[in-house]
């Protein structure tokens, strides 16, 4: 970090990132190369990176402006609790609940109350849950429009009826991660 100009702590962050992370990301450069394939890095583009050394540190150094773009692109997909903090991107009834039930919590565990609480993390997201819930509709969207249904690569009621079942209570989150996955692949890329 000393090796820039700059002494700004955001700024010298950000060319850490720059020297040392996205270098250790195409390690594998070489196999890339031989395989033909072209290495895209959008975030080390010359005009982006002079733009964010030019924006104030807290917005740098918050991800201020990467959060709020994700708000107002994905507001639905925002309200969805994130893994280090399990709160949402934007501010609801649900953030004011989990922020009191993790106060509660450190609140106990200092008492020595931690194995009744059990552990800080809360382990792997509960997309079963999301599915069913929060999602839904985006779910349906993708899986169960007419262009999805057509492309031949897999039985239109088998899908409807994995959907109807998830939506009833089984558990079929992976097996809709990894169709949501290959529909949004094939429409950001085939289509």
């Amino acid at each position: 970090m000393q090796g820039t100009t700059s002494r700004q702590l955001a700024n010298q962050r950000l060319f850490f990132d720059l020297r040392q992370r996205v270098p250790r990301m195409t390690i594998k450069g070489v196999e890339v190369v031989r395989q033909r394939a072209a290495v895209r890095l959008p975030f080390c583009d010359n005009d982006l990176v002079e733009f964010s050394t030019r924006l104030p540190p807290g917005y740098q150094h918050g991800r201020f402006l990467i959060t709020e773009a994700f708000i107002r692109t994905c507001p639905e997909l925002a309200k969805i609790p994130r893994t280090p903090s399990n709160l949402p991107m934007v501010n609801c009834v649900q953030n004011v609940y989990i922020q009191g039930m993790q106060l509660a919590k450190w609140h106990l565990q200092k008492l020595g109350f931690g194995g009744i609480v059990g552990s800080q993390y809360g382990g792997y997201q509960n997309y079963n849950e999301w599915f069913r819930t929060a999602l839904k509709l985006w779910v349906e969207k993708i899986l169960l429009n007419s262009r999805s249904l057509d492309r031949g690569y897999f039985k239109p009621e088998y899908i409807q009826n994995m959907i109807i079942e998830h939506m009833a209570g089984e558990n079929h989150s992976v097996r809709l991660g990894a169709l949501i996955s290959i529909e949004l692949w094939h429409q950001m890329f085939i289509d």
